[in-house]
């Protein structure tokens, strides 16, 4: 989307007023007028410009303004499907991303309002042609949304392949020392080379600062930058280290290893990807109680603190819930909820998940939905790694398959128009 408000932002600030204007092209029941084409032409050059495009590699004018025009053709025809099927982008969405783009380029709103008029444009316009931006990408992802649909089976297919596996690698960020027979810069004069890379090693198993020991041992060329290699997937690992470094977790450091130029010694300074995905899961059962027309908050309140006595006094808790509970969802299974991420319920009820003991049941708390008991039953760590590479899988296919779809449908609403372009588009 920032790309188009940086093409909105050029064309605007260098819109020329015009005195004479003409029609290029009709659209349904609108128009496309010569000014609009004269606009994104400059805005254009300006690109041009900017990206040091030679004059004499430029394509020619009356094929920059064909296409173009195209280009607001497509974007008047969307604009009118949006209209007729109510699609909209309300006041606050548009603010919110419009301070988002204006962060992203290291500017204020008000820096961003200043920079506009600076170089004679309106902000006004501005907003608008942002706001029929983002209205056009709602609509292409609805339109579009229900012409894919990826099976399980394409998702599995796709995991197995080779470019799968290029996606979906982990990414590591490396430590590297570099210890060369003979050199100075080695502590413990007077060791083998062995015994000192196993005394660096000691000291960074027992805390020592990685960055501070590869500036004063390391002979690799990253050694002023504390040895850090930066981010890398394991493909793009020096085949050296890569069957040791697939095994290690975030913090943790090789054995050295030895080649012809001295002895490595490694760390993962961090790690993140698909195949470490772990998310804490709750075991947890509840009754609610909900306020009605005929049943106050207050009475609410008083019906679960009887319920909550009565569990205290001896009786079953999932008997109790099958009775009194007002969530259908978990009342006809004793208010078991399962084991679930609790992010996914409301913060008053995430509170109180979180600071009750295991297997005591908590006073009584309110949310929007009523009052609440809850028990916390267990919770635990969960390997979530085959969800997310199955997340990831979908998301890669939802993309090549959204922008093929959109092209089609584009082409589809284009052909349907009604839309004839009257005469050539330069003067």
């Amino acid at each position: 989307m920032w790309a188009v408000a940086d093409s909105l932002l050029a064309g605007a600030a260098h819109a020329e007023p015009v005195q004479i204007d003409s029609i290029v092209a009709t659209v349904n029941d609108d128009i496309v007028l010569r000014s609009e084409v004269d606009q994104r032409y400059q805005s254009f050059l300006l690109q041009l410009k900017n990206a040091q495009v030679p004059e004499s590699e430029r394509p020619s004018q009356a094929l920059i303004e064909d296409r173009i025009l195209e280009r607001l053709i497509l974007e008047r025809i969307q604009l009118q499907m949006a209209e007729a099927r109510g699609v909209f982008v309300d006041d606050e969405t548009l603010n919110n991303s419009i301070a988002t783009y204006a962060q992203q380029n290291n500017l204020t709103v008000e820096r961003l309002r200043e920079q506009l008029e600076t170089e004679g444009a309106e902000y006004t316009q501005f907003r608008e042609e942002l706001r029929q931006s983002l209205v056009m990408q709602r609509l292409q992802r609805a339109m579009v949304d229900r012409l894919i649909f990826i099976s399980s089976e394409e998702v599995a297919t796709f995991r197995a392949t080779p470019a799968f596996k290029e996606y979906a690698s982990d990414q590591f960020r490396l430590g590297h020392i570099l210890l060369k027979p003979g050199s100075d810069k080695l502590p413990e004069e007077g060791a083998t080379l062995e015994e000192k890379a196993n005394l660096l090693v000691e000291q960074l198993r027992t805390g020592s600062d990685f960055a501070s020991l590869a500036i004063r041992h390391s002979e690799s060329s990253t050694a002023l930058e504390g040895g850090d290699m930066g981010w890398r997937k394991l493909s793009e690992v020096p085949s050296l280290f890569v069957e040791q470094v697939q095994d290690l977790k975030t913090g943790e450091i090789a054995e050295p290893i030895r080649n012809a130029l001295g002895l490595h010694i490694v760390q993962v300074l961090e790690r993140q990807g698909a195949t470490l995905a772990e998310e804490e899961r709750w075991h947890i059962r509840h009754i609610l109680v909900k306020p009605s027309t005929i049943k106050s908050l207050e009475d609410a309140k008083a019906e679960i603190e009887e319920v909550r006595g009565r569990i205290l006094a001896g009786e079953d808790f999932g008997a109790l819930a099958e009775e009194f509970s007002d969530d259908p969802g978990s009342a006809l299974v004793g208010g078991d909820l399962g084991w679930a991420d609790i992010a996914g319920f409301v913060p008053e009820f995430q509170k109180a998940a979180r600071n009750a003991p295991l297997d005591e049941l908590t006073e009584p708390f309110q949310t929007d939905f009523g009052w609440h008991i809850l028990e916390v039953m267990g919770r635990r760590m969960e390997d979530m790694s085959e969800e997310k590479l199955n997340d990831l899988a979908l998301n890669v296919l939802y993309n090549r398959f959204y922008n093929e779809r959109l092209e089609e449908w584009l082409s589809e609403i284009r052909d349907d128009a009604y839309v004839v372009v009257v005469g050539d588009t330069t003067d």
